[in-house]
């Protein structure tokens, strides 16, 4: 059986993992990037690989975040869910658009971080994610 990690709530929400979205937001974006069209994953043996599809690219292109040699997403293990999240090239700069927009904010925890109101109306128009109120 898996060791379980304590965590403060603020941490398991939505927290930076280096430069990358973890958590449960950063679970939540990969599971709507996906069913969105935006993202395809495939599972190979122990690992995830993610692409950002033809959709993805054009969606990325529309927000401003899409440069060819940024491309890269690779997973990485959220420890707090055992689950999976993005990571990457492209995951840092869909992560600093976010802080850069203001949709993200840095939280009184170190490396938490809170959605804005702001935040939560792109991520409920952009990728039907309903985050908190």
């Amino acid at each position: 059986m898996g060791k379980k990690c304590r965590l403060s709530g603020d941490l398991v929400l939505a927290r930076t993992c280096y430069r990358h979205l973890a958590g449960e937001l950063g679970i939540s974006i990969v599971s709507a990037l996906e069913k969105n069209g935006y993202l395809s994953i495939h599972k190979n043996y122990n690992c995830v690989d993610y692409i950002l599809t033809n959709s993805g690219k054009k969606w990325s292109q529309k927000l401003k975040i899409w440069s060819l040699n940024r491309l890269q997403i690779t997973s990485c293990m959220d420890y707090s869910h055992q689950r999976p999240h993005m990571a990457g090239a492209w995951s840092v700069d869909f992560c600093t658009f976010l802080f850069n927009q203001k949709y993200i904010m840095r939280g009184d925890i170190d490396r938490s971080i809170f959605v804005s109101s702001k935040g939560r109306s792109f991520f409920r128009n952009e990728l039907a994610i309903e985050w908190g109120s």
